[in-house]
């Protein structure tokens, strides 16, 4: 099997779990080739496939939806003619909500002429305004990890797994696309302070192009998505924002999934009571 997989990752965790994914299809004999779903839209071209591959969408949660650049990507593909789909979000938190951010990437597939097989709803360490718990990032991480193979037996042979739709998750969808436009505010009121050594990675890495350089200086613009990347990747934690500080405050030194990876163990989750709306997530291989 032949496997395309575009993935959209803000600061890392759907990249992570893209490569988890990748592995375990791997493993079983597939051909996975990885793409970034924001290069596809930065180049603004048609997408073409071959005949035989089998394609991979995704991408984080915000706000109970994909992200932003996820749905502009959709409006690159060609008419699908039955090509088999792969749809997947990682999210912060879990929650039956957070599934019709896969859904509506399958639905909108599936009416132009695509037949999304497999949905599947990651979760992931939260890199946004929670308060952070690194025993619960280390078991979301690796609890993820291990749905990657199961989902990965699953996706090579083509098992049909389908999330559960309901209208208050679609009620809450409709709801969060107001970030896209809180997003636009966020990107614009950002500023450097005097760490800022011009380096230059945050324009060169911005996914939508809303960071550039005028005059020596760095000037963000109203193209944001609130992905993180900038704040979280800037090497002299030079950006900020005063007006939505709580969005990364609790991240004093930043958000590294890697770090996070790299602490993965093989305990359980200490508290139940504290983490009782992650627990079948973590315990259970099968989730819908």
């Amino acid at each position: 099997m032949n496997i395309k997989l575009y993935y959209f990752s803000g600061t890392g965790n759907t990249e992570v779990t893209s490569n988890w994914l990748k592995e375990e299809l791997e493993a079983r004999n597939c051909e996975v080739t990885l793409l970034k779903i924001e290069d596809a839209v930065k180049k603004g071209e048609k997408i073409s496939f071959n005949a035989d591959d089998v394609i991979g969408i995704g991408g984080p949660v915000y706000s109970f939806n994909m992200a932003e650049i996820v749905f502009k990507f959709l409006n690159l593909l060609p008419v699908g003619d039955e090509k088999k789909v792969f749809v997947f979000s990682t999210s912060g938190g879990y929650a039956k909500y957070n599934f019709v951010s896969v859904t509506k990437i399958a639905d909108k597939l599936n009416a132009i002429g695509y037949n999304v097989f497999h949905e599947m709803n990651y979760v992931m360490p939260t890199n946004f305004a929670s308060c952070r718990d690194e025993r619960l990032e280390r078991d979301l991480c690796r609890a993820t990890k291990e749905k990657c193979a199961f989902m990965a037996e699953e996706i090579a042979s083509l098992k049909e797994r389908k999330l559960e739709r309901s209208i208050p998750a679609t009620i809450f969808a409709v709801l969060g696309k107001s970030e896209v436009f809180g997003a636009k505010i966020f990107g614009k009121t950002l500023k450097v302070n005097d760490s800022c050594i011009k380096c230059g990675k945050c324009a060169k890495e911005c996914p939508s192009g809303n960071i550039t350089f005028e005059n020596s200086k760095v000037k963000f613009g109203s193209k944001c998505i609130w992905c993180m990347r900038c704040i979280f990747s800037c090497p002299t934690k030079a950006i900020y924002n005063n007006i939505f500080k709580f969005t990364y405050s609790a991240f004093k030194n930043g958000y590294s999934i890697k770090r996070i990876v790299d602490s993965i163990d093989d305990k359980k989750v200490v508290s139940k009571d504290k983490y009782k709306v992650f627990l079948r997530y973590v315990n259970h291989d099968d989730i819908k």
